[in-house]
């Protein structure tokens, strides 16, 4: 977490059993956090202020959520956009994989 708290964007990558690509994240971040989801090709989006849990991305950009909901008359920057992101199922995820989608993300 303490490395994480200086960051503009976080990535909680997980694997699940069984899924599809898709990132996780607030509302709020979702602007910023848009991008990732069209370089990956995610053919789902989560978002929700809450998703319960006080998961790892929601303690990160759920502060400024609330900032910006208790104090409406200031600007609040979401200063940290964070997300969990599905990397698909266990047995979908592998090594070649991987490679095609950082050539694709990080050569444009």
């Amino acid at each position: 977490m303490e490395q994480a708290l200086g960051a503009d964007v976080v990535l909680d990558l997980h694997c699940d059993g069984e899924a599809e690509m898709h990132p996780y994240t607030q509302p709020a971040a979702w602007d910023r956090l848009a991008p990732l989801a069209a370089l990956t090709a995610c053919q789902a989006v989560l978002l929700a202020e809450v998703s319960g849990g006080n998961p790892f991305d929601e303690a990160l950009s759920g502060p400024w959520t609330a900032l910006a909901a208790r104090f409406p008359d200031r600007p609040v920057p979401m200063t940290s956009a964070s997300t969990l992101v599905e990397l698909r199922g266990r047995s979908d995820v592998c090594r070649d994989l991987g490679e095609g989608m950082r050539r694709r993300s990080w050569s444009t």
